[in-house]
């Protein structure tokens, strides 16, 4: 497995395990409907879409995004989050990295754990995870466009077909 396909996610690992007790529902969590026709076909656009897309109310609409390789993954991937309630919120597109057929794009934003008291900790996300046993979990926020945490970093491949797809880890 290529280091740069496990990048993808950590994110959603990060929301999951490292922020907190995940149990009940948020109250920030998003109710955006699909972004998968909002891209521009870019590989920021695609991050953008895919993470706003798995920190919604229906994960599973960025299966489109998913290489149709990492589907299988994803499609679990998506169903933990689902049952665990991660919201999200304001996601952007960072720094950009292409080489070859691969990239990584660095997302900036907020994910938040269930029971989240929605406070948003600042700057990147080093020093601001809290503790599994903090009953009063809080969200992660990445401001830094250039952060290597990555939590906050997705993969992506370029198919055959020319497109940009997430790379998830099969």
């Amino acid at each position: 497995m290529r280091y740069s396909s496990i990048t993808m996610s950590c994110a959603v690992l990060t929301a999951l395990m490292t922020i907190g007790p995940i149990s009940g529902c948020a109250s920030t969590r998003s109710t955006n409907t699909s972004s998968v026709t909002t891209t521009d076909g870019s590989p920021g656009s695609i991050a953008v879409a895919y993470m706003g897309d798995i920190f919604s109310d229906h994960p599973m609409d960025a299966e489109p995004l998913v290489l149709p390789t990492g589907r299988g993954s994803f499609q679990a991937l998506a169903t933990i989050i689902e049952q665990k309630h991660v919201s999200g919120r304001n996601f952007a597109a960072g720094a950009t990295t292409v080489t070859g057929d691969h990239a990584t794009v660095t997302i900036t934003g907020t994910m938040c754990p269930n029971g989240a008291t929605g406070a948003q900790t600042a700057g990147t996300t080093t020093d601001t995870v809290t503790s599994s046993a903090s009953p009063t979990p809080e969200c992660v926020t990445n401001s830094d466009p250039n952060s290597t945490n990555k939590g906050f970093q997705v993969a992506l491949q370029k198919s055959a077909d020319g497109k940009w797809y997430i790379d998830i880890p099969r």
